[in-house]
């Protein structure tokens, strides 16, 4: 990767610890990472454009390289990785525009969980295109509600004991 693109990136999550995220501009970015406009846009084709793709190439990392074995050590990853950049996902979550982000949610939950499954080989498991594309639906919604509700609660609580207490519950149901 770019060190312009990266710097780019960098310059974004910085702004977003500190700022509301509708208030971050490519102007406010393109001066922190010290480049000119039009190097940004060599790489994003816009704002929120370069907030999704940061935030999946930064929850790719996180899977790749803690390798979890379970979709619980996934969950605790991400918990981590979200954990520590906490305030920059509370902007995010609280910004203005809300129809967009859950959007953008579901599409990351959906990239994180098609991630997981293909880094544990899960994906040879299942017998038809169905099958995988049914449990991947199934640990999207999931992830989805769970990290919103736990943002929606200011990012309190401890996430990865909710989401072992819902496995442990849907384990029950299916016996």
């Amino acid at each position: 990767m770019s060190q312009t693109r990266t710097a780019i990136q960098q310059a974004f999550l910085q702004l977003a610890r500190e700022n509301p995220a509708d208030k971050i501009t490519v102007t406010d970015i393109v001066t922190r990472a010290g480049i000119n406009r039009n190097s940004f846009y060599y790489y994003f084709e816009d704002l929120p454009g370069m907030i999704e793709i940061t935030v999946q190439e930064l929850f790719e990392r996180t899977i790749l390289q803690n390798r979890p074995q379970t979709f619980q050590e996934c969950v605790d990853a991400l918990a981590d990785i979200m954990s520590q950049n906490r305030s920059a996902c509370m902007h995010l979550f609280r910004s203005r525009s809300r129809i967009d982000l859950q959007l953008y949610y579901h599409r990351v939950c959906g990239f994180v969980v098609t991630t997981f499954l293909e880094s544990v080989e899960y994906l040879g498991k299942f017998h038809t295109p169905e099958q995988k594309e049914a449990i991947a639906q199934y640990y999207k919604c999931l992830l989805l509600g769970l990290m919103t509700e736990w943002m929606a609660g200011g990012m309190r609580g401890d996430v990865k004991k909710s989401f072992a207490s819902m496995q442990k519950a849907a384990e029950v149901l299916y016996r």
